[in-house]
């Protein structure tokens, strides 16, 4: 008995350190030491309002800024808007790399690595801007015109599409074509090839409950439209997209939502009720700020317009900014595809359901409408402070996109400029609400973040504001992005630094004659048919162990003879009548209790987990990464 006692107490020690190294490896970027850095130059702080990308910016910003605009013009879901900027940065990035002595690639590694003599800033410029090029035409065919006269404008001819790796031309080219070969199959649906139309559902998401009746209060449900049209959940399927960095989108899921009807929900609808009731100019106005981006550029695209800002503030070149962007878009989409995932599998309801649903039959007081002001109204009426032609987003509650993209952004800024500091501040003007036009806000209102998380702060918050998103899903939106931001900026950081990465296999680059709008959503030829996840090898199948009773005996163990069953399972001594271990239950491995030996197996791969983790952090501090004081920002 005591022996045995000595080996469960060995068992829960073990235990006890494998999960004090695996928060460790979850706190690696908090323990790494920061890489020593210059003081950034002191520079004048650009307005927000009056920032501006020209011609004598460097090539990453204009390209930057030609996305948005395609962004603003197109209007896609918030995580399409993501994904494009995350193909426009990472084809960047890849032949950039091409052109550095350590920096490797996302599909191809080191293998467009380029001689000492080729490292020119003039051939960096040119390859990025051909992959940039190549990129936004695959992913915004209606706006070609708009991406030639950019290159153009660059000095470049839009028609060369050489794949001569000897050329910065072709190396931006073959780096872009190979990149889109991948997304092309990531799960988006970008080529309408797994559903009819460009990022169609193909997982058949049907919703619980109708415009007109709830079958399951619980569950979200799709609103019928002033115009008479019914929602449809905006991309369904972006949960299972390929994420840059995690093994999946579900691989952060934030815990389920408080239950409807409990405790925990009716504090989150009562705190919606009264923010509504006490709206006033500065609270309308950060909801409406954050809302879409100042122009429409989605959540995505406002980070990248505050990245921009920082660029310019700490007067980045090329290099500076191929990188922050590259983490930055990566880190966006992750967000995203983790943000959608939880959407999916929880397919909460939205707050205009909820408060509508559990305060029926009662009067309350809240904001009545545009130029209504707050009054007593009957449940059944209460709105979001949003525009009135939409009602509320088209997908599920929980968590809050905007509160995983701003909280993920603000976490890669922070390491990448060596703090917390913004400083960045935007005036919205007097009358300019796209709700209450005239009216809000009665004076102008400036809104200032003196840092990057409070900015991320107020971006969650603004859905409350607005009444569109629960307590919950906003602060688990923000733990779920800070969580993407610490595996998308490890993983940024061996891409950058040229270590722990094991390129893919090479894919067989083809440059496609960019698409015209009409045609976008053609289904892919049946030669070369686009699949999931199609870089994956198949599973393989085990045989199955032979039944218990045609299974041999193993042997008597002999007097003297160590005992061998913690490594050599099938020579297990002791054995009873039936030829199985006496009381195991017919586990010949068991020594009885089948805890200790499970627990021993689960410690080890605790162990292996955080001491992983734990390693890759180290090695991109020791390699010149890591920037972030303390690691704060990437904590969850």
């Amino acid at each position: 008995m005591a022996a045995g006692r000595r080996h469960l107490v060995r068992r829960g020690v073990a235990a006890t350190v494998a999960l004090v190294l695996l928060a460790l490896g979850l706190a690696g970027p908090a323990l790494a030491r920061p890489a020593k850095r210059a003081t950034p130059r002191p520079t004048a702080a650009v307005s927000l309002d009056r920032m501006t990308v020209t011609g004598a910016d460097n090539a990453v910003l204009q390209w930057n800024a030609a996305a948005l605009q395609a962004v603003r013009d197109t209007t896609p879901p918030p995580p399409v808007a993501a994904r494009a900027l995350a193909v426009l940065h990472t084809a960047m990035f890849d032949a950039w790399a091409a052109y550095e002595p350590k920096a490797v690639g996302t599909r191809l590694g080191p293998r467009l690595r380029r001689p000492a003599a080729e490292r020119t800033p003039a051939n960096k410029r040119a390859a990025v801007s051909y992959a940039a090029f190549r990129a936004l035409a695959d992913l915004f065919p209606a706006r070609l015109a708009d991406f030639q006269a950019r290159l153009r404008a660059l000095g470049y001819d839009p028609a060369n599409r050489s794949t001569d790796l000897a050329t910065a031309a072709g190396v931006g080219n073959v780096a872009a074509a190979v990149l889109l070969a991948y997304r092309h199959g990531d799960g988006s649906n970008q080529l309408g090839d797994l559903a009819p139309g460009p990022y169609a559902d193909w997982t058949g998401y049907k919703p619980v409950n109708g415009p007109d009746q709830v079958t399951d209060p619980r569950r979200w449900q799709p609103l019928r439209l002033p115009d008479g049209t019914v929602q449809q959940f905006s991309v369904p399927q972006w949960g299972r997209v390929e994420p840059f960095s995690p093994r999946s989108g579900g691989q952060l899921r934030p815990p389920r939502p408080p239950a409807f009807g409990g405790a925990a929900h009716r504090a989150e609808v009562d705190e919606l009720v009264g923010l509504s009731a006490r709206l006033d100019d500065r609270t309308k106005v950060v909801a409406e700020y954050w809302s879409d981006g100042p122009s429409s550029e989605l959540p995505p695209g406002h980070w990248d317009l505050f990245a921009t800002w920082v660029s310019k503030r700490d007067r980045h070149g090329l290099d500076d900014d191929v990188k922050l962007f590259f983490a930055l878009s990566n880190a966006q989409l992750d967000a995203g595809i983790a943000a959608w995932d939880a959407k999916r599998a929880y397919d909460n309801e939205r707050p205009i359901s909820g408060v509508r649903r559990l305060d029926r039959g009662r009067t309350i007081r809240a904001w009545a409408g545009p130029y209504q002001g707050t009054q007593e109204i009957p449940a059944e009426r209460w709105q979001p402070y949003f525009r009135t032609d939409l009602l509320t987003p088209p997908f599920p509650d929980h968590v809050s996109g905007h509160s995983a993209y701003s909280a993920a952004s603000a976490s890669v800024l922070a390491s990448f400029t060596g703090g917390d500091r913004f400083g960045a501040a935007a005036t919205v003007a007097r009358g300019s609400s796209r709700i209450e036009p005239g009216a809000t806000p009665s004076a102008d209102v400036t809104l200032s973040w003196p840092t990057f998380s409070a900015a991320a702060d107020q971006a969650g918050m603004s859905r409350r504001y607005a009444g569109i998103h629960y307590r919950s899903a906003d602060l688990e939106g923000r733990k779920l992005g800070r969580e993407v931001a610490a595996e998308v900026l490890l993983g940024a950081w061996e891409h950058i630094l040229g270590i722990g990465h094991r390129p893919p296999a090479p894919t067989r680059p083809t440059l496609r004659t960019p698409r015209p709008a009409a045609a976008h959503a053609a289904v892919a030829p049946a030669s070369k048919a686009h699949t999931v996840r199609q870089d994956r090898p198949a599973a393989t199948v085990r045989p199955r162990a032979k039944p218990a009773a045609t299974r041999p005996r193993p042997p008597a163990r002999k007097s003297g003879e160590p005992r061998r069953y913690l490594a050599r399972p099938e020579s297990r001594p002791g054995t009873s009548s039936e030829g199985t271990v006496a009381g195991a239950r017919g586990r010949p491995w068991s020594n009885g209790s089948q805890w200790p030996p499970m627990l021993a197996g689960f410690g080890s791969a605790l162990i292996l987990a955080g001491t992983l983790r734990l390693r890759r952090a180290r090695r991109v501090a020791a390699s010149g990464g890591w920037r972030s004081p303390a690691g704060r920002h990437l904590r969850r």
